[in-house]
């Protein structure tokens, strides 16, 4: 097009660009201009240059008069004429006079707006390749018109199937990877698999045995797993109202503890670990609680280490409120079970002592015995007083703290506090610190060495009842007090 070229004729001289409105292509002149003369004279015959310089807007061919009535014009020789470049086409002076180099134009034939003038629709999108009007003016053949509409039409239907090409592209690279990854997980899946059930089957190459038999609490049933032989007893359960003792609070949850031994038979010497997680139980809405890693009923059967000819005794603990249950062992947290027992938990009570007795509480379960000793009196001119009693005596209980069988270590402390006496008829008291020599305030319990203190009321009582509470506040054990 004549946007960016610029046209010239035969003699080299400038001929103008066509507007972007008007068709026309290079090398020939532009439709939109006419080469009508502005003054009177009769046209003469066209030329060759004539035809190159004149565009029509009719279908006739040069020098022939069109459908619209106009045709290129021309003067004769010695005259002016405005289809030319380089010649005036009127007398200098003259009101018609065009400089040399300069061309006339004049609006084609047909124009709205324009009376007098036969009339010719505007170019838009749609006639711009139908209409004859201008299809015969643009300079363009039929063929030429028709590959352009094949082209325009042609455009979206490209793009469609460039679309479906690249979908087609992705799929064929997508689908095979995506196959690839699932039969590989599914691979991967069944080789863990197969793994674990040979754990079960066969650990350290020695199969699991299984108790045959009815398990009935009290009587040992054998078992085997780790390449390791055991006998293992559970002598009943007690459904706890909380935690144990020393971390007892009011409202903390209830518990069931298992009160069991484990005996390994065989004469291994390489420890073989029995973990909490080797118990489980049915929970209230049928599910399987594991046994706690962590207890504090002491002694615990939490996760010891057997060789052979070891037995342990103690508490294994769970987080729930059942109280009639199956309970599983097994070799481990994924296993079949090895032996099987169904469990009606009792609910633990308050222990009444006896004096000189040790007594071992039943909730919380602490880890030790209590004993209390003969009580005494001990009136203001005793040696052992050291605060002066504001009833005028003290009665007086030595106690003992033994750790039972199985713990080790440090197995709590007792607050003085945690005993109350009531007399008769009397408000509840407690100890007084330093009352007489060895009164405690608290006492640190080891399990490997019994402890022991006194307890003193500053009462003119001889006779009540003495408790020992949990941190809940709940009564643990109680003795008749009666002083001589």
């Amino acid at each position: 097009m004549g946007l960016f070229r610029r046209n010239r004729d035969a003699q080299g001289f400038y001929r103008g660009d066509a507007p972007v409105s008007a068709p026309g292509m290079d090398g020939a002149a532009p439709s939109a201009y006419s080469g009508q003369a502005f003054d009177d004279h009769e046209s003469h015959a066209p030329t060759a240059t004539d035809a190159a310089d004149a565009g029509t807007w009719s279908p006739g061919s040069v020098g022939s008069v069109g459908a619209s009535g106009w045709a290129p014009t021309d003067v004769p020789d010695g005259g002016y004429s405005a289809g030319r470049f380089g010649q005036p086409s009127a007398p200098p002076g003259s009101p018609s006079y065009i400089a040399p180099g300069m061309q006339p134009r004049t609006m084609p034939p047909g124009m709205p707006g324009m009376p007098g003038m036969p009339g010719m629709p505007p170019p838009t999108m749609s006639n711009m390749f139908t209409s004859s009007a201008y299809t015969s003016s643009s300079g363009m053949t039929p063929q030429a018109q028709a590959a352009i509409r094949m082209a325009l039409n042609q455009r979206p239907r490209a793009a469609r199937a460039g679309g479906i090409i690249i979908v087609a592209v992705l799929l064929f690279v997508l689908i095979p990877v995506g196959i690839a990854v699932y039969f590989g997980m599914q691979a991967a899946t069944s080789a863990i698999s197969g793994v674990e059930g040979l754990q079960d089957l066969q650990p350290d190459v020695v199969p699991d045995a299984r108790h045959q038999g009815v398990t009935t609490a009290g009587e040992p049933v054998a078992v085997s797993f780790d390449g390791a032989n055991f006998e293992v007893t559970v002598f009943g359960a007690t459904s706890q109202p909380g935690d144990g003792w020393g971390y007892a609070r009011a409202g903390s949850d209830p518990m069931l503890v298992v009160d069991a031994q484990i005996s390994r038979t065989d004469a291994g010497t390489d420890p073989v670990r029995f973990l909490g997680w080797n118990w489980s139980v049915v929970g209230s809405k049928g599910e399987r609680v594991m046994g706690d890693i962590i207890t504090n009923y002491l002694p615990d059967l939490d996760g010891p280490k057997l060789v052979g000819g070891q037995t342990l005794r103690g508490f294994v603990t769970f987080s729930t409120a059942v109280t009639h249950t199956s309970l599983t062992v097994a070799s481990g947290p994924a296993s079949a079970g090895l032996a099987t027992w169904q469990l009606s938990a009792a609910t633990p009570k308050a222990v009444d002592g006896v004096i000189g007795e040790p007594a071992q509480p039943e909730i919380s379960r602490p880890g030790f015995t209590v004993t209390i000793g003969e009580p005494g009196i001990a009136l203001k001119k005793d040696k052992r007083i050291g605060y002066y009693p504001k009833s005028g005596r003290y009665l007086v209980l030595p106690v003992k703290f033994t750790g039972v069988a199985g713990t080790q270590g440090h197995i709590g402390n007792v607050d003085s506090k945690a005993f109350v006496f009531t007399p008769a008829g009397a408000p509840a008291l407690f100890p007084t610190f330093g009352g007489v020599t060895d009164a405690f305030s608290f006492v640190s319990i080891d399990a490997s060495t019994p402890e022991t203190g006194f307890l003193a009321f500053d009462t003119t009582a001889t006779s009540g009842t003495l408790q020992l509470r949990d941190g809940a506040d709940r009564l643990v054990v109680n003795w008749q007090i009666s002083a001589g």
